[in-house]
């Protein structure tokens, strides 16, 4: 007489799942104490076997710190796309938002008794996937990463960093306004990936994961798999659970390249006729089959994207990127747009929250890419956590003497704002003196030796007015006077693009 399943090995991958998860939030959490002791923080990028080649290709250098990415990609040689079912944070977010929504749909996770033909007939749709791979890794060729957009880690670094804990910290007061830029289109982001699962569970690794194309394609030749003894009675119980809809109707077919090895059909069958990993299994051919015009056209269209990712309608007849980038970075910005896989490190490491996301301001390449936004904050002058954050090298590691050599943008006073300028115009004026019209605060808390702002004195009236200025030569850009020039909306003096090395790094 047949037994019922097991369910032990489908509560080890669910524990499995939780703890790399878990481990996941720590590391975001625990990233700038990790970067300050000199540890790693950037494990969970690192696991993106697409992110490393993508990154890799578009710098025309190979990016070792992906290795562990590209040995979970070898494991589906061997054992199927696992990783998706019991490693990727995205997966596990979207497996709790599915069983979320099938709560409040009225349906439990396995309440179904027939399984959704659509599910597993729906085959076409899932190659998208497949040519959105295809697609980005053509526009890396031409230097362009907007693939990151598209990265399941990345989505899950960034929509946890600058969605959920920068809005968490908010609630809880323990951070400043603005807490970080984007936070709103982060997490719609975010909340739309986990919100597709109304229409189909794990909707989002059926028809648009990239990494997860490229682990069904290594999948695809996996000795271990999922097999049906002659004990099953058709029943449907184990199409019915399967989240990725990958199981035929009658429960004998399956499609092996989108299997994630859930586990999750073995112990809803009555007839305990589902086994995993063992078994010999005949050759077949791939069940998501591609057409070669499918892929030319999605390579087509990848190479399409490179004028549509370089327009920047702000400054189109400028050279270089406009933007304030962190140190060491704005010497050679098309590199760094390159290998920047938008996943949010370093802002989660940087103190001051200095550190922001790009929005459309530079175009759409740079959308949610680092840049230095100095009023919520200012570079720290000894700081050099987010080199050591960054996964792929967009940021060099840096030591804090390098970063003293250099200048990531260059500060000027603003005449028309500025206390002590103003009162200096006025100085004609009848009755004017100048008493209680200096200020002073951003040389008092220039951080550079010697002093980048000084002051030019004249006498009006038979007192004293400090007229600010800034010293070129000695300005490393870190913006702390503008951070903390004490007038309301812009300050008077103002951080600009112009990265340069210094002569005389510190000096006076």
């Amino acid at each position: 007489m047949a037994t019922q399943s097991p369910r032990w090995p489908c509560r080890v991958r669910r524990t499995v799942q939780v703890l790399a998860f878990l481990a996941f939030l720590a590391l975001l959490v625990g990233a700038p104490a990790l970067a300050a002791a000199d540890r790693r923080a950037d494990w969970p990028m690192r696991l993106s076997a697409y992110d490393g080649i993508g990154a890799s290709v578009a710098a025309w250098r190979v990016l070792t710190a992906f290795w562990p990415g590209l040995l979970l990609l070898a494991a589906a040689l061997l054992v199927g796309r696992w990783f998706c079912g019991w490693v990727c944070p995205l997966g596990a977010a979207l497996d709790a938002a599915d069983a979320v929504i099938g709560r409040l749909k009225g349906r439990g996770p396995r309440a179904a008794d027939r399984p959704d033909d659509a599910d597993f007939e729906h085959v076409r749709g899932r190659r998208f996937k497949y040519y959105l791979l295809a697609a980005a890794l053509t526009a890396a060729f031409a230097g362009l990463t907007w693939f990151a957009l598209f990265d399941p880690l990345s989505i899950a670094s960034r929509g946890f960093i600058l969605g959920v804990h920068a809005g968490v910290r908010r609630a809880a007061g323990a951070a400043p306004e603005p807490v970080v830029r984007l936070h709103a289109a982060t997490c719609l982001l975010l909340l739309t990936v986990l919100g597709l699962g109304l229409i189909r569970r794990r909707f989002w690794c059926r028809y648009l994961c990239p990494l997860g194309a490229m682990h069904a394609l290594a999948a695809r030749a996996a000795p271990a798999r999922r097999s049906v003894s002659e004990a099953c009675t058709e029943c449907g119980c184990c199409a019915a659970a399967c989240p990725m809809g990958c199981i035929s109707p009658d429960g004998r077919r399956t499609l092996h390249d989108e299997c994630v090895l859930c586990l999750q059909c073995q112990p809803v069958c009555p007839t305990d006729a589902i086994r995993f990993l063992r078994g010999a299994h005949e050759a077949r051919p791939p069940e998501v089959d591609l057409t070669r015009r499918g892929a030319l056209t999605a390579a087509l269209a990848g190479a399409v994207t490179y004028p549509l990712m370089r327009i920047r309608p702000e400054w189109a007849h400028a050279k270089g990127d406009p933007l304030i980038r962190p140190p060491l970075v704005g010497r050679d910005p098309e590199a760094f747009l390159g290998l920047c896989v938008r996943c949010g490190q370093c802002m989660r490491v940087c103190p001051t929250q200095v550190i922001q996301p790009a929005g459309l301001e530079a175009g759409v390449e740079s959308l949610w890419t680092p840049r230095l936004r100095f009023r919520p904050g200012y570079c720290e002058y000894d700081c050099d956590l987010c080199g050591r954050a960054c996964p792929t090298g967009a940021i060099p590691a840096f030591t804090p003497a390098r970063k003293h050599a250099t200048a990531a943008g260059l500060a000027a006073v603003d005449r028309t704002r500025c206390i002590p300028w103003r009162a200096y115009g006025r100085r004609e004026e009848p009755g004017f003196t100048a008493d209680g019209h200096n200020c002073g605060v951003c040389e008092s808390v220039c951080p550079v030796p010697g002093k980048a702002i000084g002051f030019r004195r004249v006498r009006v009236g038979g007192e004293e007015l400090l007229l600010p200025f800034v010293r070129a030569e000695l300005c490393t850009g870190c913006g702390r006077c503008e951070a903390a020039c004490p007038l309301p909306g812009p300050a008077a003096v103002r951080v600009t693009a112009g990265w340069r090395e210094l002569a005389a790094p510190g000096g006076g």
